[in-house]
């Protein structure tokens, strides 16, 4: 449990953990130098159960640092991150592990996930892992992957040595942890527990990315002119050039990998275009296919009304130009007005 300033939550996260019917695992939460009541809690938790272990460092080195400090401290067959404000069922684990070892194939493993903003009984999508269930073919797994799996996907229970073995683990750029996910599925299998048993603590509104870069350290090692989607798009293609496929399975999956990107990239730039040209009075059709493009996913299913979602749940999201946070979020209101009118 890599932690920073989590004092808010993490007797929650940790009591959900610490009562698992699967006893047989260490639990080490990675303290990046926080200034709130982490140690306090982390250290009286460690007091009264000898599974649990407190590093405190010097200096907040950042998230993507503390990740990979968990995954190489690891000593178990199977590694699991847990955030500060997320819960696991009791048979969380035992039931991903009985999955993992019946299937000597899969690397990872996870359950069905409850999206809540908020208090944990406010759900408002579930998140599976569908369509990659039983896929054998590694190509395959990519694409759908790279299609349709959901951010969660970096909170299930992994085979800890091909995380070590075959990912580059976590990077300092935008999204790794999803250009992790998706290089361990040229590795092995993902299976799931076709049951809720994780509840993932969602956020209203996200940072901007000029914060999350800051976070990440990104700022540091990426050029100013390198979008996060080139950076993105240049790590999946490392992990193709990375993975046993033969050559000719690699060009294959290359030449997918980028007309996907391209019809993602066009819908975002049409949208933005013709956003800037007529504002939310922009055609329909042209807004129905852009998020159809970019945003339908199956393994996504929301529970509520649109004008019961908070910002980051709509269909527009991902569309958006969020460097100016509040002209993406007053745009938004304006076209889910259009999207999704109040019924009389």
């Amino acid at each position: 449990m890599p932690v920073y300033n989590a004092a808010g939550t993490l007797r929650r996260a940790l009591d959900s953990l610490l009562a698992q019917d699967y006893r047989h695992f260490d639990l080490l939460v990675s303290d990046n130098a926080s200034t709130d009541d982490t140690e306090g809690i982390c250290r009286a938790v460690a007091r009264q159960d000898a599974r649990v272990s407190y590093v405190r460092h010097d200096v907040n080195r950042g998230p993507v640092w503390n990740f990979n400090y968990v995954v190489g401290q690891a000593r178990g067959r199977y590694f699991m991150r847990m955030s500060h404000d997320d819960i696991r069922s009791p048979q969380y684990l035992s039931k991903c592990v009985e999955r993992l070892e019946a299937n000597p194939r899969a690397v990872l493993c996870h359950s069905y996930t409850a999206a809540f903003y908020g208090e944990p009984s406010n759900v408002l999508s579930i998140l599976t892992h569908d369509t990659l269930e039983g896929v054998v073919d590694p190509r395959e797994r990519f694409l759908r992957a790279l299609r349709h799996l959901p951010a969660s996907a970096i909170d299930g229970v992994f085979r800890t040595e091909a995380l070590r073995a075959h990912t580059r683990l976590m990077q300092p750029y935008l999204s790794s942890d999803i250009v992790l996910t998706h290089e361990l599925s040229l590795y092995g299998e993902f299976v799931q527990v076709p049951e809720v048993l994780f509840w993932r603590s969602g956020k209203v509104i996200l940072p901007p990315p000029q914060t999350v870069q800051r976070w990440s350290g990104q700022e540091a090692v990426v050029p100013r002119l390198k979008r996060p989607f080139v950076v993105l798009i240049e790590n999946h293609l490392r992990s193709i050039g990375r993975s046993p496929l033969s050559a000719i399975d690699k060009a294959w999956l290359v030449a997918r990998l980028l007309a996907h990107e391209a019809k993602v990239a066009a819908a975002k730039a049409t949208f933005r275009v013709l956003t800037a040209t007529f504002g939310a009075r922009c055609p329909l059709w042209s807004l129905r296919w852009a998020i159809r493009v970019a945003s339908d996913n199956p393994n996504v299913r929301i529970l509520k009304p649109p004008r019961e979602l908070p910002p980051v749940l709509h269909p527009t999201w991902r569309l958006l130009d969020h460097r100016d946070q509040e002209k993406a979020l007053a745009l938004q209101r304006e076209l889910d007005e259009r999207l999704y009118p109040a019924r009389a």
